[in-house]
């Protein structure tokens, strides 16, 4: 959607507001997060 300039927002309640405490190798949560909002997406947590 971000590639298509569309407006992404996502928003985290309840356990997923720890994304960065529950990164693994499998899922790097901290970067994708970091990619989606380099990429103008918004996190609200």
């Amino acid at each position: 959607m971000l590639e298509k300039m569309d407006d992404v927002t996502i928003f985290l309640n309840g356990p997923s507001v720890s994304y960065s405490q529950n990164a693994t190798k499998e899922f790097p949560l901290l970067d994708l997060a970091k990619l989606f909002t380099l990429s103008e997406g918004v996190l609200l947590a």
